[in-house]
Parts: C-alpha cells; sequence; structure tokens
C-alpha cells in the first residue's frame, strides 16, 4: 500500500501528464483511507492534480472537503484558477484566504502579480505589491517586480515601467531589463528601448548581452 509521500509524487507526475483518469483513481484510494482528513499535503496535491489536468470544478470540490487547509492548499486552488484566467476567482480566492487568518506567502503574491500582469490590472498589482513588504513582510522578488514591470509594458507605459525600475532596482536586473526591452519591441519604442539597452548593458555578466544585443536590433 502506498504512503502519503508516494500518492502525493504520483498526483503530481499525473497532474503533469494530464492523466485525470488514474488521477480520480488515486482519489478513490485517498478517500478509502480518509487521508483527506489526516494529510494537508495530500489533498493540496490532489487539489493540484485536478487544476493541472483543468478540472478546476473538481479541485474546488476537493478544496470545499478540506477540514485541514494550509497555504499549500491555497496556493494549488488559486494557481489552477489562475491557469484558466479565472482571474476574479482568483481574487476572490485571496480575500477568503486573508479572511480565515491564512499569511500568504511569496508563491501566493507570484500568482497575483502575474494575473494582475494578463489581465493588465496595474493598480490592483501595485496594490499587491505594496501589501506583500507593509502588510505581509515579505520582500519582494524578481518574479514579483517582473510581473509589476510586465502590466506596464502590456499597457504601453514604457516610460513609467523604467522609473519604476530605477526606483525597485538599485543595482538593475538582467531578466527584469529583459522585460522593459521586450516591451519596446513590441510596441515599436525604439528610443526608449536604446535606453533601456544602455541600462541593462550595465546590469550583469557579459555573456548576457547577445540577448539584448538581439532585442535591440529587432526595434530598427
Amino acid at each position: 500500500m502506498a504512503d502519503s509521500i508516494t500518492l502525493i509524487c504520483i498526483l503530481k507526475a499525473l497532474g503533469n501528464l494530464g492523466l485525470v483518469g488514474q488521477g480520480e483513481e488515486i482519489h478513490a484510494e485517498i478517500e478509502r483511507r480518509g487521508l483527506l482528513c489526516k494529510s494537508i499535503n495530500v489533498g493540496s496535491s490532489l487539489i493540484d492534480m485536478y487544476a493541472k489536468c483543468g478540472c478546476i470544478a473538481r479541485a474546488q470540490a476537493v478544496f470545499d472537503k478540506l477540514t485541514l487547509r494550509g497555504v499549500i492548499s491555497w496556493t494549488a486552488l488559486m494557481a489552477g484558477y489562475a491557469q484558466l484566467g479565472q482571474s476574479q476567482s482568483v481574487f476572490a480566492l485571496f480575500d477568503k484566504m486573508v479572511e480565515d487568518m491564512i499569511k500568504p506567502d511569496i508563491v501566493i503574491f507570484v500568482i497575483l502579480l502575474t494575473v494582475c500582469s494578463r489581465t493588465r490590472l496595474f493598480n490592483r498589482s501595485q496594490m499587491y505589491f505594496e501589501a506583500m513588504n507593509q502588510g505581509y513582510g515579505i520582500l519582494p522578488q524578481i518574479e514579483h517586480q517582473v510581473c509589476l514591470l510586465d502590466v506596464l509594458g502590456r499597457l504601453g507605459e514604457l516610460e513609467k515601467a523604467l522609473a519604476v525600475l530605477e526606483k525597485l532596482l538599485a543595482c538593475s536586473n538582467l531578466v527584469a531589463w529583459h522585460a522593459v526591452l521586450s516591451a519596446c519591441r513590441a510596441s515599436g519604442n525604439p528610443e526608449l528601448g536604446k535606453q533601456a539597452f544602455e541600462q541593462a548593458r550595465s546590469s550583469d555578466y557579459c555573456n548576457a548581452y547577445f540577448n539584448h544585443w538581439m532585442c535591440l536590433i529587432s526595434l530598427n
């Protein structure tokens, strides 16, 4: 009989492969053994499996049935809704999570900011970004910063993106500058792109310049 760790590994593999039928068989075994009431990790892995297979209603049903919920459970369900582009469900889950006194972590904010970027919600993304440090004591990582820049790039607010980047990063980061360069390319703004290129050129090692150079070439 497979133990909890083995079941979690199997569910992860099935989710990555989209094999929901086999996942349902594992789900039945978990139910028979009463593991949903005993293990947050097993329940969260089951949610993750259904979400990755696109069965968000099944994922939600498992979540609703859990008697034990940790931040990992909320993360799995929020990621599933985000994957399907259901932004309002993601935001509503976050609000409910906070209401239930569950402290969000770095990954939760990556999900929130990514959704904001895809839906071009700069004000909301800025609100979440500020809440990370001021509300939860979480230091924003490069993934969070790039999401903030990406939403500005999608909105065509390239000068504002540069201003935000200079404010956020005392030492310019290659990934962040590349996000700005990509936005300049997409919007056909060569002058601003050249400015970003000059800043990016001093931000990382020489072997990374090729990608910047190719972005600059495509602006002209």
